[in-house]
C-alpha cells in the first residue's frame, strides 16, 4: 500500500487491517492486478 507522506492514512489503514484481522493481500491479475484485497 502507498500512502505517500500521509501517515495519518497509514495508521488507520493499520487499524482496520488489525481490527478486521485481516492476514492476506490477495490479488485478481499479474503482474499488474486490476483488483487488490484483504483476507483473514
Amino acid at each position: 500500500m502507498d500512502f505517500g507522506t500521509s501517515e495519518s492514512e497509514a495508521r488507520k489503514a493499520l487499524s482496520l487491517i488489525l481490527m478486521h484481522e485481516f492476514r492476506y493481500l490477495c490479488f485478481v491479475g499479474r503482474p499488474n492486478p486490476s483488483l487488490t484485497y484483504f483476507r483473514r
